[in-house]
């Protein structure tokens, strides 16, 4: 059974993929017909990874699809379909199949349109990978306002075990944290006798997760000194105790970082903006990789904006929290000079 990261990593092989017909859709229309060659593409392209990474049957429940509404309704009906309400978005995860009606409503009848999660970036927005957009395979970023929806696929569980011990509650744990500790936690609460009948062990601290530590809080008014369903040291040794262990040690510390180097001013920008394909070449490119360089980023100082310099910049861009588009415009160019180097 495949994996979300497995979806993913194949969606991404597939960005910059551009026209029609293309790889996808000719290896839909092999099997449904030629007129699909140049039809739209963006549930195709969803088909086309899944059947890929080996997720046919996580996220085409109801088969190969090419129409994003039959999609959506084949997740409705195994009970894995959410709303595009911004409290589900900030619960949906890499790798859900991301539904939009450009009508702005949550019908599944309206939509209009399809593609995957690639990271959910808070307040009900989402960045996507999505194919026939500007007919093209490119990332985007959406808001709940265009969401009608998501479809979580069944994918393949990944080699996460619980060790059985509490966390450390040090660092303290929050809505909007993830990862394994929070899965520790989740997992500590649940044998605890503490509910979370909706998303269980699922990695993300969220309104469940709180209310579960906000009431493990009230429970224990002897340890802990206020209700805030954030999970710090008192928590801990609360769940600790309710479960009969030894409280936890605090998680090592991390060592103390190195100065950041002082921002250098930016030059000025020069003007166009650098992207690819087809390649741009001149003194502005190789000004900017030459920074790059100067970074720590590994990249070829040729003057040559090709695929590796794209790659860096949207590594970048995700960096330093803009826009990631893989294209050097006025902000990413000043940035590039002016951000510390952590």
């Amino acid at each position: 059974m495949g994996t979300a990261a497995g979806m993913l990593a194949a969606a991404r092989a597939d960005i910059g993929l551009a026209g029609r017909p293309n790889r996808i859709t000719r290896d839909y229309a092999a099997r449904h017909g030629n007129d699909f060659l140049s039809a739209p593409w963006c549930d195709m392209a969803v088909t086309y990874w899944a059947r890929k990474s080996g997720n046919r049957a996580a996220v085409l429940p109801g088969g190969d699809r090419a129409y994003t509404v039959w999609h959506a309704q084949d997740f409705q009906k195994i009970g894995r379909w959410h709303s595009g309400t911004v409290a589900n978005l900030n619960r949906a995860k890499p790798g859900d199949i991301v539904f939009f009606d450009w009508g702005e409503s949550n019908t599944i009848g309206a939509i209009d349109h399809v593609g995957i999660i690639e990271k959910v970036l808070g307040d009900g927005r989402v960045q996507t990978i999505e194919g026939n957009t500007g007919d093209a395979v490119r990332r985007r970023i959406r808001s709940a306002a265009v969401i009608a929806g998501y479809g979580r696929p069944a994918y393949g569980a990944d080699d996460y075990k619980w060790n059985g011990k509490v966390p450390a509650g040090e660092p303290v744990l929050s809505r909007g944290d993830e990862g394994d500790r929070v899965r520790d936690l989740q997992s500590a609460l649940l044998k605890a006798g503490y509910k979370l009948p909706r998303y269980g062990v699922d990695g993300q601290f969220g309104d469940e997760t709180e209310a579960a530590v906000r009431q493990l809080q009230a429970d224990h008014p002897d340890i802990v000194s206020e209700v805030t369903g954030r999970y710090g040291p008192q928590s801990a040794v609360a769940l600790a105790r309710k479960l009969g262990q030894e409280p936890p040690q605090p998680a090592p510390s991390k060592p103390a970082p190195e100065p950041s180097t002082p921002p250098a001013s930016a030059p000025p920008w020069p003007g166009r903006y650098i992207t690819q394909p087809p390649v741009m070449t001149g003194d502005d490119v190789r000004r900017w990789q030459a920074r790059m360089a100067e970074r720590g980023w590994r990249i070829t100082v040729d003057g040559a904006y090709g695929p590796r310099s794209e790659e860096v910049c949207r590594a970048f861009q995700e960096e330093k929290g803009l826009e990631v588009d893989g294209v050097v415009g006025p902000e990413t160019w000043r940035l590039t000079w002016e951000a510390p180097i952590d």
